[in-house]
């Protein structure tokens, strides 16, 4: 079969470690451009991707382009384009975009290809994941592309319980690939606990496949037997983390729902959730004698002010260890020139940065 053209859509600002992550994937030649990154795979590797990857946000195999500036031109030329491995049983959604196309009707072009295709409307209620078919249209030339995710890639099957103003995981991956966080880690104002639960599902290299459900799997051209190799070669090769993964909450009960998501997976209950006011932490109760990263998402918006004040707290007790690294995820006006800033993006509708303190 021939290789997949393939589009990894991954929110801005994450694209360079998206990229990176997609090499130690096995993917080696790739083209980045806003908003995504594309490339060629075949589908045992696509399969493959859409397990492990922890920074995309979904995977779009491009199918054909086309170029028409008529409804009738649209329709003849989407005709002659093969979807017949990619369309099931289920129900499909359409999303489409236009830019500088005198087919600027989304609805038009929506129900057409839904009149082709001979499928139903997807209804919203329904509990059947719908197959997504994404048709983007700039200067009358339109690309179409087939979703083989499903739901969004940051729903890894684990996070049930949230707190208030979740932290994305895959903003959460993007925050361990450029951090290059390998020994022991700590979030001292976990919520619910993404980023030590994101840890230890990146260090047990536990697959998705596991606990969710991909649009891969419901393709005619799916290819179960290959799938199923390589769903039980991963699940022989899980680890059980021997670094220490820690997070603490000053709410008990945010961090009853961090507990509760970490008894989802695998040997989860190794992660260390414990309630304690951070500013009552002190530099003393952490190994001097080993390396230590500290990572967290302090509250700020609407949710909590940020106090810069907190981050002082958190400079402090890093500079008091030499042994500690630590990265914050805070506004955008919060960085100084205390912070090198490692990827910029949005969080919750804010302008955000990821930031290293210089040592």
């Amino acid at each position: 079969m021939k290789p997949f053209k393939v589009f990894a859509v991954v929110l801005p600002g994450l694209e360079e470690y998206a990229e990176i992550e997609l090499s130690q994937l096995g993917i080696k030649k790739t083209t980045l451009v806003r908003g995504g990154i594309e490339f060629a795979c075949h589908p045992r590797k696509l399969y493959y991707l859409n397990n492990f990857t922890r920074i995309s946000t979904r995977f779009l195999v491009r199918v054909g382009t086309l170029k028409a500036k008529s409804f009738s031109e649209f329709e003849n030329k989407f005709l002659k384009i093969d979807l017949k491995g990619h369309i099931g049983s289920q129900p499909i959604e359409i999303k489409v975009s236009c830019q500088h196309c005198k087919l600027y009707h989304t609805g038009a072009i929506i129900e057409r290809v839904h009149r082709y295709l001979k499928k139903p409307i997807n209804n919203k209620h329904e509990s059947i994941e719908p197959q997504r078919i994404y048709i983007n249209g700039k200067d009358d030339e339109f690309m179409i592309s087939i979703d083989s995710s499903g739901e969004n890639l940051h729903k890894r099957g684990v996070m049930k319980y949230r707190g208030q103003a979740p932290l994305r995981e895959t903003i959460a991956g993007a925050m361990l690939q450029a951090a290059r966080v390998e020994g022991d880690l700590w979030d001292p104002m976990c919520g619910s606990g993404t980023l030590p639960i994101e840890y230890f599902i990146q260090q047990s290299n536990a697959p998705m496949g596991l606990s969710r459900s991909f649009a891969f799997e419901c393709w005619p051209s799916f290819e179960s037997v290959e799938y199923q190799k390589i769903l039980s070669d991963a699940k022989g090769d899980i680890q059980k983390p021997e670094n220490l993964i820690e997070g603490s909450d000053i709410e008990e009960a945010v961090l009853e729902l961090a507990k509760k998501n970490s008894r989802r997976i695998e040997n989860g209950e190794n992660i260390n959730f414990f309630c304690k006011d951070f500013n009552l932490i002190q530099s003393k109760e952490i190994k001097n004698n080993k390396k230590l990263t500290i990572i967290c998402n302090p509250p700020y918006g609407e949710r909590l002010q940020l106090k810069k004040g907190l981050l002082n707290q958190l400079i402090r007790l890093s500079e008091k260890n030499e042994m500690i690294k630590l990265y914050v995820l805070i506004p955008n006006n919060f960085v100084n020139t205390k912070w090198r800033v490692l990827f910029k993006c949005k969080n919750g509708g804010l302008q955000v940065a990821f930031c290293e303190l210089k040592q």
